[in-house]
């Protein structure tokens, strides 16, 4: 089933999604491109990955390429969990 975010989610940018990830102010990052148990996450030791451990990129820019590459980026939005 697909991610449908509720009020419990706002909108963020991919870009801003990911470097919060990496900094630590989120621990999960969703996307309407996703199914619902799915989400992104940073591992300090892997990078950026998926949900499963499966790596998406090792640094910001490498992922943010391999998101674009794929142009996931363009046709999905992104979403982070309101604490």
């Amino acid at each position: 089933m697909q991610f449908i975010p509720t009020n419990e989610y706002k909108e963020i940018s991919l870009q801003e999604g990911l470097n919060q990830l990496q900094l630590g102010n989120i621990d999960t990052l969703y996307s309407d491109g996703l199914d619902t148990e799915e989400y992104i996450y940073f591992d300090n030791n892997k990078g950026f990955c998926y949900e499963d451990g499966c790596i998406i990129g090792d640094t910001f820019s490498r992922t943010l390429h391999i998101l674009h590459s794929l142009k996931w980026c363009f046709s999905h939005k992104f979403y982070r969990k309101i604490k």
